[in-house]
């Protein structure tokens, strides 16, 4: 005769229906984490990516400018030698800011190269440089010569926060074992630059004298 036992049965039932709604409920919970769902009951922790702030974007590449460079053309300038010195004149090495219509930044450049005589005695062991100029500027404007000179860098910086007003002339002695042996080779860049159309600056390079020695 077979045994029946109806409460072991109900215990049996229970337990698994228990543990099917359990497995239901945490794969809802799961699901609901995983696609960013609300559950009624559970709080769920804020992401990294929700709470932190939006980096400001500091270059504002839409609103770029590209200035023009000014070059030196070869009727623009006039050279002339005597003995060891050679003299180099420029009508229209300038930089002009002044106008609300002008640029925030401009260039000037040119480059010139001469033929020396590799013959001439006694040899030649330096250059000695003078250049001639002006500059007229604001203190919210600055101005950078930067000089090629006979083989090496030169600066000439007149930076934000100083007025300037009249002539400049600046020396820069350069080894004549820096740069070829054959030619003699200058280049001036004049970079300027002002914060708003306020600012107002006049740079001018008159001439350069170069002495071998």
């Amino acid at each position: 005769m077979r045994n029946y036992y109806p409460q072991a049965g109900l215990r049996l039932i229970f337990s698994i229906a228990f543990t099917t709604t359990l497995l239901i409920a945490t794969s809802s919970i799961s699901f609901a984490q995983r696609s960013n769902l609300k559950v009624p009951g559970v709080k769920s922790k804020p992401s990294i990516e929700s709470t932190s702030p939006a980096e400001d974007v500091y270059f504002n590449a839409d609103s770029k400018e590209v200035s023009g460079a000014s070059t030196l053309a070869a009727n623009q300038m006039s050279a002339n030698s005597i003995g060891r010195v050679l003299t180099l004149l420029f009508d229209s090495a300038t930089v002009s800011l002044q106008s609300p219509n002008d640029p925030l930044s401009a260039t000037w450049s040119g480059t010139i190269s001469i033929p020396i005589n590799t013959s001439a005695k006694p040899k030649a062991k330096s250059y000695l440089q003078d250049i001639r100029g002006s500059v007229i500027k604001t203190p919210d404007t600055r101005v950078v010569i930067i000089l090629d000179l006979g083989g090496k860098n030169f600066v000439a910086d007149f930076p934000y926060g100083a007025k300037h007003e009249g002539n400049i002339r600046r020396r820069f002695v350069s080894r004549k074992g820096a740069q070829s042996p054959v030619r003699y080779t200058a280049s001036i860049t004049i970079f300027a630059e002002r914060r708003n159309t306020k600012g107002s600056l006049l740079v001018g390079i008159d001439g350069l004298d170069i002495e071998a020695r």
